[in-house]
């Protein structure tokens, strides 16, 4: 269960739309949770919708440096 605020929206074109939310509260399982308390996208297994019939997994993860 998740409980958000729509923060903005941007009209694409015709009926495609790109929304933005700040996450209010997130009730997340125990299982997920690596051991430092933070979630394990690994353990997660999530699916996300692209667009059309198109959609993503978040198996292939990877890190990136932050500049300083």
């Amino acid at each position: 269960h998740v409980r958000s605020r729509r923060q903005r929206q941007m009209c694409i074109r015709d009926s495609h739309h790109l929304i933005f939310a700040e996450v209010l509260l997130a009730h997340i399982s125990d299982e997920v949770l690596n051991e430092k308390g933070r979630i394990d996208p690994q353990r997660l297994d999530l699916v996300g919708r692209l667009g059309g019939t198109a959609y993503s997994r978040t198996r292939d993860t990877f890190d990136l440096q932050r500049p300083q």
